[in-house]
């Protein structure tokens, strides 16, 4: 008869092969119930989301944060490639901070995908995610940028809301010199007080 310390073991294995499948958001689907509460319960694993587990420390104290936000674009992406498969993508707005190589964890991540209905997904330390019922821009204009679905640079800018451009001033008129050409190339896809919202970058003293 196994011992508990084989059993863990055992354990230990099918997480390793979830791991080096490159898998983060693990779905309850995807361990049984055995070795699923066995990594838990000593763990390696902890539960995020209803059903969805992430991989853990067994040194992580209570209310340790860093195995969530180590995870945390790798799980939403995996996540979200779950629930919406390709039809989703994130805000204009994180995407001009991911341009900008900001990757901290925003209090609300708002994604938006037509199969959306407008609610919300609380996570850990009071983190969630926005889903937005709303249509998808050209798949020309994404783009996957370590696994998130993410506006292109331009239309990021082009569709961004006027106050990220007032808090993040500077990183928003470094990526409006560098992509001006390409602003001017599609703007007629959009109205004109898109164009105007950014081009008021210029002026700003």
């Amino acid at each position: 008869m196994a011992t508990p310390s084989e059993k863990l073991a055992e354990s230990l294995e099918i997480l390793k092969e979830i791991q080096d499948n490159g898998i983060i958001a693990i779905h309850t689907g995807q361990l049984t119930r055995t070795h699923r509460e066995r990594l838990a319960d000593n763990g390696f694993i902890k539960e995020v989301y209803q059903g969805w587990y992430i991989i853990a420390s067994p040194e992580e104290l209570k209310g340790d944060s860093t195995s969530w936000y180590s995870s945390y674009w790798t799980f939403c992406s995996q996540f979200l490639n779950y629930k919406y498969k390709e039809n989703w993508c994130i805000s204009p707005e994180q995407s001009l901070m991911l341009h900008a190589g900001n990757l901290s964890v925003p209090k609300q991540l708002v994604i938006k995908s037509p199969e959306a209905n407008n609610f919300k997904t609380d996570l850990p330390y009071r983190t969630s995610l926005f889903h937005m019922k709303s249509p998808l821009s050209l798949n020309s204009e994404i783009i996957v940028q370590d696994g998130v679905r993410m506006l292109t640079l331009p239309i990021a800018l082009i569709n961004a809301s006027p106050n990220t451009f007032t808090k993040n001033s500077t990183e928003a008129r470094t990526f409006i010199i560098s992509t001006t050409f390409k602003i001017i190339k599609i703007k007629t896809r959009y109205h004109g007080n898109s164009i105007r919202k950014t081009s008021r970058i210029f002026r700003n003293p």
